[in-house]
């Protein structure tokens, strides 16, 4: 419902207002969120004025209303205004989940997974808790507890797409390469325009030696995000493993070309098809 509403915006600021109103009693907040999801900010602020007329007294209004600042990147704003929605509801799970991602966001671990362990001491099938937790866990690289959450998220919310993604990166740092990619297969299966996914799969189809595959996935990605580095670097890196120095260096020079921080790793990834060393140097998309 939420997804089909965003799809097709009303056209007028009366509509946006009057759909807003329509979703009010639908749970208001996870629409919001679907609009920071999707990086829609003038809907979003719609949104969030449409409930501040609405309601001062309603937990979602400030839901809504810390997602506009969330999406500003304002954290310490965000966190206020979920903060509010507490003070109106204190076993309100969804908020204490998304307080637990603004702390993720400044990188305070200790917050975070108390705000996540509160939510699940209010609803212990709130999925977005356990992948919280999940996260919390995969940045510290404790892969097994990362992997262990994100299997109880995906027990609830089997239909979700980012949960297969992020299990598959955690079997990929525990080296469990076949498993990985068959969880980045299941996520592709439910949103085949998950550019993370595509990404993370390409990078252990060339860890399994599946080159080809590999230069599939990473040219169809090329046409999604045309500008990212990342993509042109792990396509060189390929070509020099099959000892096809002409075509690496062309795609190093292509990543080199576009706007990044990573020009004297890229750098050195040119300079390496002329020794026998392997440049191992991570790029994240």
């Amino acid at each position: 419902f939420f997804f089909l509403m965003i799809r097709r915006p009303p056209r007028s600021t009366q509509s946006r207002s009057s759909a807003a109103s329509d979703v009010y009693k639908r749970q208001l907040e996870y629409y919001s969120t679907c609009l920071w999801q999707l990086k829609k900010p003038v809907e979003l602020c719609h949104v969030a004025h449409a409930a501040l007329e609405r309601s001062l007294y309603a937990p979602e209004t400030w839901i809504c209303v810390g997602n506009c600042f969330s999406l500003q990147k304002e954290h310490e704003n965000a966190l206020k205004f979920f903060s509010r929605a507490l003070q109106l509801n204190p076993a309100f799970s969804y908020a204490h989940c998304l307080c637990g991602h603004e702390y993720v966001y400044n990188e305070d671990w200790t917050r975070a997974k108390k705000c996540f362990d509160l939510a699940l001491s209010y609803d212990m099938k709130s999925y977005n808790a356990w992948w919280g937790l999940g996260n919390i866990y995969f940045k510290q690289e404790k892969f097994d507890k990362a992997a262990d959450q994100f299997s109880r998220a995906l027990a609830i919310n089997p239909k979700n797409p980012v949960l297969y993604t992020y299990l598959g990166m955690t079997m990929a740092c525990k080296d469990a390469l076949e498993e990985a990619l068959m969880n980045f297969e299941n996520a592709e299966l439910l949103d085949k325009g998950n550019v993370l996914n595509k990404f993370q799969k390409a990078n252990v189809l060339v860890r399994l030696g599946q080159f080809d595959l590999a230069l599939k996935e990473l040219d169809r990605l090329r046409l999604f995000m045309p500008r990212e580095s990342p993509i042109p670097v792990l396509i060189g890196k390929i070509y020099k493993k099959l000892g096809k120095v002409d075509k690496a260096h062309h795609y190093f020079n292509l990543a080199l070309d576009l706007e990044n921080k990573e020009n004297q790793k890229i750098k050195g990834l040119i300079e390496s098809l002329h020794t026998q060393n392997e440049f191992n140097e991570d790029f994240d998309l």
